[in-house]
């Protein structure tokens, strides 16, 4: 059996618009995984930042290491 990984949504609490905004350029310089969307919202003295990112990769053909 081979699974392929398709895509991620990773939520992120941060400080400031900023940090966020940084952040999401981050992700765009990044050739692996793509990133698809991005969404940056507030709540209350929290940015949360919600990414959603591509990868379309065969999982067997990855190496997975361990800490």
């Amino acid at each position: 059996m081979m699974a392929k990984l398709l895509k991620t949504t990773e939520v992120f609490e941060l400080a400031s618009k900023q940090e966020a905004e940084e952040m999401v350029l981050k992700f765009k310089g990044e050739k692996f995984p793509v990133l698809k969307d991005y969404k940056i919202t507030s709540n209350g003295d929290t940015v949360i930042l919600e990414v959603v990112k591509e990868f379309n990769s065969e999982l067997d053909r990855m190496r997975f290491e361990g800490p």
